[in-house]
């Protein structure tokens, strides 16, 4: 594991914020499933959404003047007719490259956990203002991603009480540029906490779902590759030789991660897909590498099929990674 001062000369910027504590280790659960978190419940048409919630604030380094920027998030609950005294968590991270998307972008998501009772949270985060591609060839806007990734699951846990949230129970999910954050928050060791709002309270989480995710700066590619090796050609961005991959952060006792990716990924190649499979099958890290054969970037038309096999397959993987079998159930009376 790198300490702090050999991570700083590896990555070239300073990986530690100002005064800010060392992010704290997450917390696997056992893992036991649940199929009332992974058959609906509630109608997500009916679901209850707190919009634009100010979560913290932070800098942004990139551009000529440093603005301190405003973070928020929107906050979607199961409807009213939910009386569970907690709900598990889903942290949701936007895609967009690190140069756009926004917190609203990923609604059938957000309404498939409604539904099945979680609350979920979609944070926006500071991302790249100038630069375009060239400010992606480090793992710097990952970094600060997570840093506000964490600030908002503080403020979560600050509001658990009003919000009836269940602490013990937060995952981080992801898709292309959130995936990779969700990756980064669950896995990478010798990062700060950051200083994006809300201290003292605990930013740890206890799963993992990326789409299209990676923990490799490899991305914009040409081709994908073909099987067995998957070997890329032609990537835009590729830092891997300059601390550009952190795959090997992975380590046992970690969190799960279900690793949802397409073998035709060219936005970011299934390569990097692979090599997590490869290092959590290594350090016996439990996970679930869902591969989807011939898909793209982010392949929603796949994941949300209730027709094909991967959909009951993640929502089983990450309930059983919160421990959904020893929480409280949605509540049977108001089925859809």
């Amino acid at each position: 594991m790198l300490g702090v001062a050999v991570a700083q000369e590896k990555f070239g910027f300073d990986v530690m914020a100002k005064d800010a504590p060392p992010a704290p280790p997450n917390r696997p659960l056992p893992f036991q499933p649940a199929d009332c978190f992974v058959n609906p419940t509630y109608d997500a048409s009916k679901r209850q959404s707190i919009l634009d919630v100010e979560y913290g604030a932070a800098k942004n380094p990139y551009g000529a003047v440093h603005t301190k920027e405003t973070l928020k998030m929107d906050v979607h609950f199961p409807p009213d007719s939910d009386t569970r005294a907690t709900r598990p968590v889903m942290v949701w991270i936007h895609g967009g490259a690190y140069l756009g998307g926004d917190k609203k972008d990923d609604q059938r998501m957000f309404n498939t956990l409604v539904a099945r009772g979680y609350v979920v949270a979609s944070v926006n985060y500071r991302m790249v203002t100038v630069g375009g591609i060239g400010a992606l060839e480090s793992i710097k806007p990952a970094v600060i991603s997570a840093e506000d990734t964490r600030a908002a699951i503080r403020y979560l846990r600050m509001k658990a009480g009003e919000w009836r949230l269940d602490t013990n129970r937060f995952a981080v999910g992801g898709d292309s540029a959130g995936g990779i954050t969700a990756d980064f928050v669950g896995f990478t060791k010798n990062f700060t906490d950051g200083e994006s709002g809300n201290p003292n309270y605990d930013s740890a989480i206890n799963a993992v779902l990326h789409v299209s995710g990676s923990m490799q700066d490899l991305a914009f590619c040409i081709a994908p590759g073909k099987a067995p090796n998957y070997k890329p050609t032609g990537c835009v961005v590729n830092s891997i030789n300059r601390g550009g991959d952190l795959t090997d952060d992975m380590e046992a006792g970690d969190v799960p991660v279900a690793i949802i990716h397409g073998t035709k990924d060219t936005t970011v190649p299934y390569i990097c897909a692979l090599k997590m499979d490869a290092r959590a099958n290594e350090v016996g890290l439990k996970h679930d590498f869902i591969t989807i054969p011939g898909a793209g970037h982010v392949p929603y038309g796949d994941i949300f099929n209730e027709n094909e096999p991967y959909f009951k397959r993640w929502l089983t993987f990450l309930s059983g990674s919160l421990n959904l079998a020893e929480a409280e159930c949605p509540k049977s009376s108001v089925e859809v």
